[in-house]
């Protein structure tokens, strides 16, 4: 049995005919719930950008825990990474790790 539009309420029928909720319908509950949802990964985020951010900064610096103040020296530390042989071979170990780790548990996992 159904009921026809004739005899539902108007407010029914305007919420039905425009295909919207009423914000103050919704309980305070849930309107909170996307928020509580999304908390956790802000706080993630923001856990991980702060000293992402940080590190980068202190990068273009000539800070060191023996010193207690710092100057800003520009890309000067980044030229000498760039010189140095043994950030290379650094650079290749990692590499050669990482291929080695990733296709190690490709083979593992679809074995």
């Amino acid at each position: 049995m159904s009921v026809s539009l004739k005899e539902r309420p108007s407010q029914v029928q305007n919420q039905e005919q425009s295909g919207r909720i009423n914000y103050n319908e919704i309980p305070k509950k849930l309107r909170r719930r996307p928020y509580y949802i999304i908390a956790p990964g802000l706080l993630i985020l923001i856990g991980i950008l702060i000293p992402f951010f940080a590190a980068i900064c202190l990068s273009f610096t000539n800070y060191s825990f023996k010193m207690t103040t710092f100057r800003f020296v520009g890309l000067k530390n980044w030229i000498n990474i760039l010189k140095d042989s043994a950030f290379y071979h650094s650079l290749l170990v990692t590499l050669q790790y990482a291929f080695c780790a990733t296709l190690t548990e490709m083979l593992l996992g679809t074995g």
